[in-house]
Formats: C-alpha cells, structure tokens, sequence
C-alpha cells in the first residue's frame, strides 16, 4: 500500500502446446476500489524466473530476471514505473550469471544483491545510478557456503551461511 494505492505482483502458470511458461504481472489497484485494477506490466516467461520491486516516493522500481533454457545466464531487466504519469521506463537490460534478489533505492540510485547462478558461492553488491545509467560493483562476496547479504535503509549486511549434515 502506497499513496492511497495497492500494488501487487503475480506469476501466473500456463501450458500452451505442451511447452509450459509463465506470465509475470504488476497491478496498482485504488485502495479500497475493487473495479480500478490497472495492469501496470505483463511479461511472458519462458524459464523460471525472479521478480523484485520497491517503491520509493513517486517511482515504483521493479526488476524482473528469467533463467535462460541453458540454465547459464539469466535475462535481467530493471524498470522504473513513474507512479504520477503512468510512464514504464526501462532502465536497464542484459544478459548475465545472477539474479538481482534485493533492492534499496535513494534519489540517486538503486542499491541490488546480485546472487550468482552458476556456482551459487558468488553475490554481487551494486548500485545502478539513475542519471548516467549505469552499474557500479561495491562488493563482491565469494563465500563457499552460499553467501547471503541484505540491504536495510542505508546500510548492506552480509553474511555466509553454513549447512551441516550428510552429504548426498
């Protein structure tokens, strides 16, 4: 709930022609109007895919990644929805090794956990700055044990996590 509006995401499941897929979507509904429902994005999915969205004052930012059929990269695109306009703005796509799992925005930038596909031992600490649109690494985390991190308000925790028990 922001500024007098819900917004809600949803992956919704299809088969069609024996191949299965999803369909991503993004909703602003009026708070308290159930016939004011807008669809603010959809996105056809083909592989298992990651959605991540903040707001931060006017700006809803909303990253939205899909696991390549080769399992190797993943497709990571980062929108900014102007809440005022009704205006989808792409900021950024490319194909890379990680899905964006975490998000913090200020009036300059957006601050992403990136974790790594592959290995799953690698995240990526990075800040993508709104003017020059452009992505800047702050930290890399290689942790054998699955590393694990945060963004709360200003601040970036991080942590590895240990699993014990058989192997197999």
């Amino acid at each position: 709930i922001h500024r007098g509006y819900i917004y809600s995401s949803v992956f919704a499941n299809k088969v069609a022609n024996g191949k299965s897929s999803s369909i991503f979507s993004l909703y602003q509904q009026i708070l308290g109007q159930t016939d004011t429902i807008k669809e603010i994005v959809t996105k056809d999915v083909t592989g298992a895919a990651l959605s991540y969205w903040i707001i931060r004052g006017n700006r809803l930012y909303l990253s939205l990644g899909e696991l390549a059929s080769d399992k190797m990269s993943v497709k990571n695109e980062l929108y900014c929805y102007h809440i005022q306009s009704g205006e989808l703005e792409t900021l950024w796509s490319d194909n890379t090794d990680y899905f964006i799992s975490q998000m913090t925005a200020d009036d300059t930038g957006i601050n992403m956990m990136q974790d790594q596909i592959i290995t799953m031992t690698e995240s990526y600490f990075v800040r993508f700055d709104l003017e020059s649109k452009s992505m800047r690494q702050l930290l890399v985390s290689q942790d054998p044990h699955m590393p694990a991190g945060c963004f709360s308000q200003d601040k970036l925790m991080w942590y590895g996590t240990r699993f014990s028990g058989e192997e197999g």
